[in-house]
């Protein structure tokens, strides 16, 4: 009996790897006399330590699911596991590989074969050395082995009735693969058509998953509402459930598509039951067309700002710099479209050229210059210098910091008031944080508030700091340029009038000074949606 271990490098602790768990439920179904493992490792642990773990099991086989994230490590692991065990069969799958292997870096004599594609089956014909049903079209092309697309979803596994494995970390759920779209930025596009697990079959699985007090149920669906009626359906059984339900579901969405009777739906949500990603990526028409996109960016907004209207789900928007026919200052204008929907997050990417995406196709007509390092990300364009893209770069990192945080949101409000744009105010905002030298540095809450107190001054920014901070931690070690505000409260009868006021006396509604006022802070629970502590009342 061989030991085949399935290795996964995760990019954090909390993320799990379903392909690997895919694999070994496929292949133990059509029936195995290998030992098939699972070993999930992150790309922050020591290379040197997931290397001598490896070597210790004394495997026969290991196959490595190998994405843009782990390519480098997984690199050096096959080099060095073939030095010591040139016996040791390495099998690579994954996202990063499945266009094949040319241009990675692999050298030819540290690995054995590459499942190029679908992995369930490609593994399982692996295992028994090509003798599987031939409608599984199993090909092999020296290193390489490829197969047909799995058509009928029914045939994939269950992979979550062992929690066990999961514990503290995001489930994954995969109910179609594929997409209806062609976005020259996206493997996806490189698939045709979606295909679907039964809804039965969809709604019996979340259902178990949910009693099980699963806290996250994260979609990895391209786009989760390509089929209104079949999305309205999971969208009705979850606004079913029970009040008392400790899961919160995760949507990819094109809100291009969002029929009004599923924004209906999605209002009606308890707060924090739902999430949703909306890939909005530019607002320049010329550049959504030129990468294969035909959003009708009106219905995109109209459908996002109904959304957050309802106040109970968290929002992410995402913007990708770097596309086709966007300069530094039109990309300034989407910066500001995007920013002034008010989403809770905004994700400021970067374009990166992945193999297999039709971009490879697009690169020498914009005069891409791509970095051949992974990620593999731009370094300029016929529209983009490298100076413009190292100015993004720093607007990222303070839009993670103060915007994505969620914790300067009432000061980025009264902020934004003195500026002519949001993308204006950010570029200023990077500039301090650059010429401090504190771009792309860990800070603490009380640092950046410092910070920020520092270099805009005046009572009203300061004050609505110093709101931001209480409504983020219920931290009494407050910021040293806000501490002038925050003097302790001598007039006990305000603060009994300011407690009579909200209603409450519980001993985690604390009483915060703000210069002459004060502030009631609910300290119980974090709200669901923005995950802040609530300003109840100020006197």
């Amino acid at each position: 009996m061989r030991k085949v271990i399935l290795a996964a490098i995760n990019a954090k602790y909390i993320h799990s790897n379903p392909a690997v768990y895919s694999l070994q439920k496929e292949a133990q179904r059509y029936g195995t006399c290998d030992d098939i493992q699972i070993r999930e490792f992150t790309i922050n642990q020591n290379l040197e330590t997931i290397y001598y773990q490896l070597l210790a099991e004394k495997p026969d086989v290991v196959a490595f699911s190998v994405y843009i994230w782990n390519v480098e490590m997984v690199k050096s692991l096959c080099r060095d596991l073939k030095k010591v065990r040139p016996q040791l069969a390495i099998w690579l799958g994954g996202p990063e590989v499945s266009f094949g292997i040319a241009g990675k870096g692999f050298e030819d004599a540290s690995y054995d074969y590459v499942m190029e594609g679908e992995g369930e089956r490609l593994f399982y014909a692996l295992l028994q050395k090509g003798d599987v049903p031939a409608e599984w079209g199993i090909t092999f092309s020296g290193k390489s082995v490829r197969g047909n697309a799995i058509e009928d979803l029914a045939e994939l596994p269950f992979i979550y009735d062992d929690l066990a494995p999961f514990e503290n970390r995001i489930i994954y759920y995969e109910a179609s693969r594929g997409c209806p779209f062609h976005c020259a930025y996206c493997l996806s596009a490189a698939e045709k058509g979606v295909r679907e697990l039964s809804l039965q079959r969809v709604l019996a699985e979340l259902a178990y998953l949910e009693k099980q007090g699963v806290p996250q149920i994260k979609f990895v669906d391209r786009t989760f509402n390509c089929h209104p009626s079949r999305a309205a359906a999971i969208l009705q059984w979850i606004l079913a459930l029970p009040d008392t339900s400790k899961t919160n579901f995760h949507f990819e969405i094109e809100a291009d598509l969002l029929a009004d009777s599923l924004v209906d739906l999605m209002v009606q949500m308890p707060a924090g039951r739902i999430q949703l990603e909306i890939g909005i990526q530019s607002t320049n028409p010329a550049t959504l067309k030129a990468c294969g996109r035909t959003d009708r960016l009106e219905r995109v907004f109209g459908n996002v700002k109904k959304l957050l209207a309802g106040g109970n789900i968290n929002i992410h928007v995402d913007l990708i710099a770097g596309l086709p026919l966007e300069d530094y200052q039109r990309f300034g204008k989407s910066f500001n479209d995007v920013y002034r929907l008010g989403s809770h997050q905004f994700q400021l990417g970067f374009l990166k050229l992945l193999t297999g995406a039709p971009m490879n196709e697009l690169a020498e007509q914009y005069g891409y210059v791509f970095s051949d390092h992974t990620p593999y990300e731009i370094i300029s364009n016929d529209s983009l210098s490298p100076q413009e893209l190292l100015r993004l770069k720093c607007i990222e990192d303070v839009l993670e910091r103060l915007y994505n945080s969620g914790r300067f949101s009432r000061f980025l409000a009264l902020l934004e008031k003195n500026y002519a744009s949001p993308f204006a105010m950010m570029e200023d905002i990077s500039r301090i944080f650059w010429d401090k030298g504190l771009t792309f540095t860990a800070m603490g809450l009380a640092e950046v508030s410092d910070v920020l107190a520092e270099y805009f001054p005046g009572e009203a920014l300061h004050k609505a700091l110093l709101l931001d901070y209480y409504a983020a931690t219920p931290s009494d070690k407050l910021p040293a340029k806000l501490k002038t505000l925050a003097q302790p409260i001598t007039d006990k009868s305000r603060a009994t009038a300011l407690l009579k006021k909200v209603g409450r006396r519980d001993r985690k509604i604390v009483i915060r000074p703000v210069g002459e006022e004060m502030a009631a802070v609910d300290y119980t629970q974090r709200d669901p949606v923005t995950g802040q502590y609530k300003i109840l009342e100020k006197l």
